[in-house]
């Protein structure tokens, strides 16, 4: 019995980590009331956006048979390639062909090849707890690996899976209904870091091999998932380079020949999708988005280790080996990809805040902002304040240990980018919770009295982290759970509503096809639209990535103050509807960036010196048509008609209990365009301006 204890336990912590991220099931359901579910709302209440963009790929991909790499929906009305690369959706798309149901006789389980929407939707909604509790266990097997044998190696396997499975953004990520290829990228970088140490620990060629090339097939996953990870697929080939300069002659052509194995599968792997990725025409050589330069990197960074190898004999000096692999790699990219430096400066430059796209999507925003160190609790857990000492233990460990020199530098990078840019978070708990493991496993087994007290100390800090996270999960009200249900059908309702009761503007599911009209929304609503209404729109949270004109064009739209000048953008953008919502604070701050004016302009002083929004907020577009009391028929906005009002009324800041006289609106207003096209070269200024 005590030794299948491990497996026991292993068994309920991949239990644990699948019920945290369920637990929010009941905020996601269609609530039920007199009369039925209220009218429109899908049976699954999915509003997180990016999860709603990724149905919409999925669901085209059933209807077409292949992942779309362009969309009409986005950037009305020329549309924009797909700034995610296809693999993650093609996963999501085989789980729902394996698992959906539907009738290919019906005409709408036609438009989707055969599948049933419901059905569709009841299978991704749980496909992240899935994928979060499967990284839990690679979590388990990539500590074994990383461990050396011996007393406490399963237990300190199982501390790190239990460390992943309650670490808060792990969770958040693998949330019911968050479909989103974070959440995958953390299960391949897991498996990703198993498979580098095996290789890195293997003596046998057989065992090398097969684990360089396993590498790099799930760096082909990641790459194809996520471009940022390259950087973690960077990090994997400076593990494997080290042992090529060993004094070792066998060892060092080993080391070369799973160095070219990895990099060259992954460059094999990721050829095709790159050659038909639409970032080709757009951005051609580029390495921010998917181009056949990504493929080309790779096989560059293969030219090192086959120069390596070569020079490995044994009359043959170690810094011969050095340089002469820094001169192949040097002359592999001037060959294979001119303009590199201006690739990567346009990669840096896209990874900082002056990009429109990453200065008002909340994961791109750096982890201190705002809440300081309680950030690091919030997101990352109590476990994160060990990460410094456990890593300084494992980068002090792994002199001659390339496998613990690989964990230290993606826990290093991971640090850093998660610092910088909140999404790397939930890759970076991969290595801090194996970090961690494998520090507890050292000291476990020093046989000194005080490494094991740390080791005590330690595993206690792991189970009160999970406690915590249990408690705080299971402790949300019910209440709770029926409040967000409710707002969150009723939003999405309205855009079911739309769906059927507004004319087409063109086939929803032919990615390519041109579209007769497009809505304009706040960019966080835009991925909302075109999944559950199935209208294309001219901004969402991918920003600037898929077109700055329309993108700033439909933030100076909802901050016109002058109806006559907010009809003229409409008709210069393509919209002939509007959907909007009463939350307007963090809407108007960043719609005042995006059009290029200081938030703090939509703000004065009460007498008493409160902060409130002043005319420059109240008067906009955006306020004037989200804060009313008005029924469908009304005109009360000149040349708009107010087509759909929710029942469900709120302010625009609803976790602030309400002041008197604080205007409230329906929590989802739909207006269409009335008013014909002013003449040209009047008020119909470029919707960009």
């Amino acid at each position: 019995m005590r030794r299948n204890a491990p497996l026991v336990l292993l068994a309920l912590v991949v239990g644990l980590a699948l019920f945290l991220r369920e637990a929010g099931a009941a905020g996601h359901r269609a609530p039920e009331q007199e009369g039925g579910r209220i009218e429109h709302a899908p049976a699954w209440l999915v509003d997180d956006p990016d999860a709603a963009y990724h149905l919409r790929r999925v669901s085209l991909a059933l209807a077409s048979g292949s992942v779309p790499r362009f969309d009409r929906f986005l950037n009305h009305p020329v549309g924009s390639p797909i700034p995610w690369p296809p693999f993650a959706d093609g996963v999501f798309g085989a789980v729902a062909r394996l698992f959906a149901q539907g009738d290919p006789g019906d005409p709408d389980d036609r438009a989707l090849g055969g599948y049933d929407e419901g059905s569709v939707e009841a299978v991704m909604v749980h496909t992240p707890p899935v994928i979060g509790a499967l990284a839990a266990l690679a979590v388990f097997c990539a500590v074994l690996v990383l461990t050396q044998p011996g007393p406490g190696r399963s237990w300190a396997a199982l501390l790190g899976a239990l460390a992943y499975s309650v670490a808060p953004i792990a969770v958040w990520y693998g949330d019911v209904t968050r479909l989103d290829h974070h959440v995958l990228m953390a299960l391949l970088l897991a498996v990703l870091l198993l498979l580098l140490a095996w290789t890195l620990r293997a003596r046998e060629l057989v065992d090398a091999t097969s684990g360089a090339l396993l590498a790099g097939l799930v760096s082909a996953a990641a790459l194809l998932t996520w471009l940022a990870a390259g950087l973690f697929v960077a990090i994997g080939g400076v593990a494997l380079f080290l042992p090529v300069l060993s004094r070792d002659v066998e060892r060092a052509r080993q080391a070369a020949r799973s160095g070219v194995l990895f990099f060259l599968a992954a460059a094999i792997v990721t050829t095709i999708p790159a050659a038909r990725s639409a970032w080709n025409a757009v951005q051609p050589g580029s390495l921010v988005n998917l181009t056949d330069a990504v493929p080309r990197a790779l096989f560059c960074a293969a030219v090192p280790f086959v120069v390596g190898g070569l020079l490995a004999k044994p009359e043959g000096s170690l810094w011969s080996r050095a340089l002469g692999a820094t001169a192949g790699l040097g002359g592999a990219v001037a060959l294979l990809l001119p303009g590199s430096v201006a690739a990567v400066s346009e990669g840096f430059a896209w990874a900082t805040r002056d990009n429109l796209f990453m200065d008002v999507v909340g994961e791109s925003r750096p982890l201190f902002e705002g809440e300081g160190v309680a950030a690091v609790r919030g997101r990352l857990g109590e476990l994160a304040f060990l990460f410094p000492l456990a890593w300084i233990h494992v980068l002090v460990t792994s002199r001659g240990r390339p496998d613990r020199l690989l964990l230290a530098l993606l826990g290093l990078v991971g640090a850093v980018m998660t610092l910088g840019q909140l999404r790397f978070g939930n890759s970076f708990v991969i290595p801090m919770t194996c970090t961690i493991a494998v520090s507890l496993a050292d000291c476990a087994r020093s046989g000194s009295r005080r490494g094991k007290i740390l080791a005590i100390a330690g595993g206690l800090v792991v189970a009160i982290s999970a406690a915590r996270s249990i408690h705080a999960i299971a402790s949300v009200p019910e209440a709770e759970y029926r409040e967000l249900a409710h707002w969150r059908a009723e939003v999405l309702g309205g855009l079911r509503w739309m769906r059927t009761e507004t004319p087409s503007p063109g086939p929803f599911n032919a990615p390519d096809h041109p579209q007769d009209y497009g809505v304009l929304a706040p960019w966080g609503l835009g991925h909302l639209v075109e999944y559950h209404a199935r209208r294309p729109t001219i901004a969402t949270n991918f920003g600037s990535f898929v077109g700055e004109r329309g993108f700033r064009g439909a933030a100076r739209a909802l901050l016109e103050t002058s109806p006559e000048r907010f009809v003229a953008r409409m008709h210069a953008l393509g919209a002939r509807y509007v959907v909007v919502t009463p939350r307007l604070g963090a809407d108007l701050r960043s719609l005042m960036r995006i059009a290029g004016e200081d938030p703090a302009e939509l703000f004065t002083r009460t007498p008493d010196g409160r902060k409130v929004f002043g005319p420059r907020a109240t008067e906009c577009a955006l306020s004037r048509l989200s804060l009313h009391a008005e029924v469908p028929g009304s005109t009360h906005y000149p040349g708009l008609t107010l087509v759909y009002a929710a029942r469900r009324v709120e302010t625009p800041t609803p976790a602030v209990a309400p002041r008197p006289g604080v205007p409230r609106g329906p929590v989802i207003s739909i207006y269409e365009l009335t008013s014909p096209a002013p003449p040209r070269g009047d008020a119909a200024m470029e919707a960009g301006d």
